[in-house]
C-alpha cells in the first residue's frame, strides 16, 4: 500500500484500507453530492456494496497482475499464491486433526482466493478494484 500510495496508482475514490482515508470522509462527501445533485436538479444514484466474500472471490491471476502494476515485486507475489494454493486443508476435529486432507501440490487447477482473515486481503482488494473505479470514472461515473 505504501508503493502504491507513493505512486499514486490507487483511484482516488478508494477509500478501503488506505492511511488519511476516513469514513467520515466519505460520508461528507456523499452527503454532499446528493445535496449538489438535488440543487441542479439532476438524477443520481448509490451503490452500497458491501462486497460479500469479495476476498473468496479474487482470483490470483488478476491480484498478481493489479498487484504488479502498482509495484509489487514478482518474488513476493508468488510466495503469496504458492503458500495459498499448496495449503493443506484439514478437519479439526474434537479427538484431534483428520487423517484426511486435500489440497497441497496435489491439486490438478489450485485453488483461487485470498481467503477471508489473510492479512494482505484488503491491499490486495484496493488494487484489484482500482482498475474498475478507474473505468467507472473514465466513462463518466464516479463519486
Amino acid at each position: 500500500m505504501q508503493v502504491a500510495e507513493r505512486s499514486k496508482t490507487l483511484a482516488p475514490e478508494q477509500y478501503g484500507s488506505r492511511k488519511r482515508h476516513k469514513a467520515i470522509d466519505l460520508a461528507v462527501n456523499k452527503a454532499l453530492t446528493f445535496d449538489v445533485l438535488r440543487q441542479l436538479k439532476r438524477s443520481g444514484a448509490i451503490c452500497s456494496n458491501d462486497a460479500k466474500s469479495c476476498y473468496d472471490l479474487i482470483g490470483h491471476t488478476q491480484a498478481a497482475l493489479s498487484m504488479q502494476r502498482v509495484g509489487v515485486p514478482k518474488h513476493i507475489i508468488n510466495c503469496l499464491f504458492t503458500t495459498l494454493q499448496e495449503a493443506v486443508h484439514q478437519v479439526r476435529k474434537g479427538f484431534g486433526d483428520s487423517r484426511t486432507y486435500y489440497g497441497g501440490k496435489l491439486w490438478l487447477v489450485p485453488i483461487h482466493r485470498i481467503g477471508q482473515g489473510n492479512g494482505a486481503g484488503p491491499a490486495i482488494w484496493a488494487v484489484v478494484s482500482t482498475p474498475l473505479l478507474n473505468v467507472l470514472r473514465e466513462k463518466g461515473f464516479g463519486c
